[in-house]
Protein backbone atom coordinates (compact mmCIF):
# COMPACT_ATOMS: atom_id res chain seq x y z
CA UNK A 1 0.00 0.00 0.00
CA UNK A 2 2.68 2.59 1.36
CA UNK A 3 4.48 1.69 -2.44
CA UNK A 4 1.10 2.69 -4.61
CA UNK A 5 1.09 6.16 -2.46
CA UNK A 6 4.22 7.19 -3.77
CA UNK A 7 4.18 5.16 -6.82
CA UNK A 8 1.39 3.65 -9.41
CA UNK A 9 3.66 0.94 -10.85
CA UNK A 10 6.86 -0.88 -10.85
CA UNK A 11 7.99 1.32 -14.03
CA UNK A 12 7.21 4.71 -12.24
CA UNK A 13 9.52 3.36 -9.45
CA UNK A 14 12.23 2.11 -11.75
CA UNK A 15 11.59 6.01 -13.41
CA UNK A 16 12.61 7.90 -10.33
CA UNK A 17 15.29 5.39 -9.33
CA UNK A 18 17.07 5.95 -12.82
CA UNK A 19 16.48 9.63 -13.17
CA UNK A 20 17.79 9.97 -9.49
CA UNK A 21 21.15 7.53 -10.88
CA UNK A 22 21.58 9.56 -13.61
CA UNK A 23 21.42 12.88 -12.59
CA UNK A 24 24.13 11.24 -10.17
CA UNK A 25 26.41 9.91 -13.34
CA UNK A 26 25.63 13.18 -15.35
CA UNK A 27 27.51 14.87 -12.46
CA UNK A 28 30.67 12.85 -12.59
CA UNK A 29 30.63 13.14 -16.26
CA UNK A 30 30.53 17.09 -15.73
CA UNK A 31 33.39 16.97 -13.40
CA UNK A 32 35.22 14.70 -15.20
CA UNK A 33 35.28 17.17 -18.47
CA UNK A 34 36.04 19.94 -16.51
CA UNK A 35 39.12 18.59 -14.35
CA UNK A 36 42.19 19.16 -15.28
CA UNK A 37 44.26 17.17 -17.23
CA UNK A 38 45.15 15.39 -20.30
CA UNK A 39 42.14 14.20 -21.96
CA UNK A 40 43.33 10.35 -21.81
CA UNK A 41 43.63 10.67 -18.26
CA UNK A 42 40.03 12.59 -17.57
CA UNK A 43 38.36 9.94 -19.66
CA UNK A 44 40.08 6.80 -18.03
CA UNK A 45 39.07 8.38 -14.85
CA UNK A 46 35.57 8.92 -16.06
CA UNK A 47 35.06 5.19 -17.06
CA UNK A 48 37.03 4.00 -14.13
CA UNK A 49 34.52 6.33 -11.68
CA UNK A 50 31.84 4.85 -13.31
CA UNK A 51 33.12 1.31 -12.72
CA UNK A 52 33.67 1.96 -9.02
CA UNK A 53 30.41 3.36 -8.75
CA UNK A 54 28.28 0.43 -10.47
CA UNK A 55 30.77 -2.12 -8.70
CA UNK A 56 29.67 -0.22 -5.30
CA UNK A 57 25.67 -1.10 -6.16
CA UNK A 58 25.36 -4.94 -6.49
CA UNK A 59 21.32 -4.52 -6.66
CA UNK A 60 21.47 -1.70 -9.04
CA UNK A 61 22.56 -4.09 -11.61
CA UNK A 62 19.54 -5.92 -11.85
CA UNK A 63 17.17 -2.81 -11.25
CA UNK A 64 19.19 -1.40 -14.58
CA UNK A 65 19.11 -5.10 -16.44
CA UNK A 66 14.68 -4.19 -15.27
CA UNK A 67 14.45 -0.72 -16.16
CA UNK A 68 16.01 -1.74 -20.02
CA UNK A 69 14.14 -5.13 -20.43
CA UNK A 70 17.14 -7.05 -20.61
CA UNK A 71 16.69 -9.53 -17.97
CA UNK A 72 20.08 -10.83 -16.20
CA UNK A 73 20.99 -14.19 -17.26
CA UNK A 74 24.45 -15.19 -19.56
CA UNK A 75 22.95 -15.51 -22.49
CA UNK A 76 21.68 -12.06 -22.98
CA UNK A 77 22.25 -11.61 -26.51
CA UNK A 78 23.70 -8.37 -25.62
CA UNK A 79 26.16 -9.57 -23.40
CA UNK A 80 30.30 -11.50 -24.72
CA UNK A 81 28.03 -14.81 -24.31
CA UNK A 82 24.79 -13.75 -25.82
CA UNK A 83 24.04 -14.28 -30.00
CA UNK A 84 24.79 -10.30 -30.73
CA UNK A 85 27.69 -9.98 -28.39
CA UNK A 86 29.37 -13.44 -29.95
CA UNK A 87 28.38 -12.18 -33.59
CA UNK A 88 29.94 -8.54 -32.99
CA UNK A 89 33.15 -10.30 -31.78
CA UNK A 90 33.65 -12.65 -34.52
CA UNK A 91 32.83 -9.70 -36.57
CA UNK A 92 36.04 -8.09 -35.17
CA UNK A 93 38.14 -11.31 -35.07
CA UNK A 94 37.61 -11.66 -39.05
CA UNK A 95 39.12 -8.21 -39.25
CA UNK A 96 42.10 -9.08 -37.48
CA UNK A 97 42.64 -11.72 -39.70
CA UNK A 98 42.35 -10.25 -42.55
CA UNK A 99 45.04 -7.39 -41.05
CA UNK A 100 42.05 -4.85 -41.43
CA UNK A 101 42.52 -4.01 -37.94
CA UNK A 102 45.19 -2.17 -36.44
CA UNK A 103 43.94 -1.95 -32.66
CA UNK A 104 45.70 -3.97 -29.78
CA UNK A 105 42.57 -3.48 -27.50
CA UNK A 106 40.95 -7.29 -26.68
CA UNK A 107 38.30 -8.66 -29.38
CA UNK A 108 35.43 -8.04 -26.28
CA UNK A 109 36.27 -4.45 -25.89
CA UNK A 110 36.00 -3.62 -29.44
CA UNK A 111 33.13 -5.45 -30.20
CA UNK A 112 31.28 -4.07 -27.16
CA UNK A 113 32.53 -0.46 -28.94
CA UNK A 114 31.06 -1.46 -31.65
CA UNK A 115 27.53 -2.69 -30.23
CA UNK A 116 27.41 0.53 -27.89
CA UNK A 117 27.86 2.73 -30.91
CA UNK A 118 25.15 0.77 -32.49
CA UNK A 119 22.70 1.08 -29.78
CA UNK A 120 23.06 4.37 -29.04
CA UNK A 121 22.19 4.70 -32.35
CA UNK A 122 18.89 2.55 -31.64
CA UNK A 123 18.01 5.12 -28.01
CA UNK A 124 18.57 8.23 -30.52
CA UNK A 125 16.14 6.70 -33.02
CA UNK A 126 13.82 5.49 -30.62
CA UNK A 127 14.08 8.84 -28.25
CA UNK A 128 13.83 11.31 -31.56
CA UNK A 129 12.06 12.35 -34.18
CA UNK A 130 14.71 14.19 -35.87
CA UNK A 131 17.75 11.54 -35.22
CA UNK A 132 18.60 9.91 -39.02
CA UNK A 133 20.30 6.89 -38.61
CA UNK A 134 20.93 6.88 -42.15
CA UNK A 135 23.08 9.95 -41.50
CA UNK A 136 24.33 9.04 -38.08
CA UNK A 137 25.37 5.20 -38.25
CA UNK A 138 28.05 5.90 -40.92
CA UNK A 139 29.24 8.50 -39.02
CA UNK A 140 29.45 6.56 -36.32
CA UNK A 141 31.33 3.80 -38.30
CA UNK A 142 33.51 6.75 -39.27
CA UNK A 143 34.68 7.36 -35.42
CA UNK A 144 34.76 3.98 -34.63
CA UNK A 145 37.59 3.18 -37.34
CA UNK A 146 39.76 6.17 -35.59
CA UNK A 147 39.77 3.73 -32.28
CA UNK A 148 39.94 0.55 -34.78
CA UNK A 149 42.18 1.75 -36.96
CA UNK A 150 44.37 4.23 -36.22
CA UNK A 151 45.14 7.39 -38.64
CA UNK A 152 48.62 8.42 -39.47
CA UNK A 153 49.17 11.33 -37.16
CA UNK A 154 50.59 13.03 -40.70
CA UNK A 155 47.14 11.80 -42.19
CA UNK A 156 44.31 15.04 -42.44
CA UNK A 157 41.25 14.22 -40.20
CA UNK A 158 38.46 13.33 -42.17
CA UNK A 159 35.89 16.55 -42.59
CA UNK A 160 33.25 16.45 -40.28
CA UNK A 161 29.28 17.29 -41.72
Amino acid sequence: RTFHNHFETREHLYRAISDMRTAEFAAIVEQAGHASGAFADRLVGFFATMGTAFSARPAYRELVAAMLGLGMHPENPLSHSGAFGRAAQRFIEIARERGEIGSEHPTPVLADLLLGAFLMAIVNWISSDVYDPETELPLAAHALLDVFQPRDVTSPAPASS
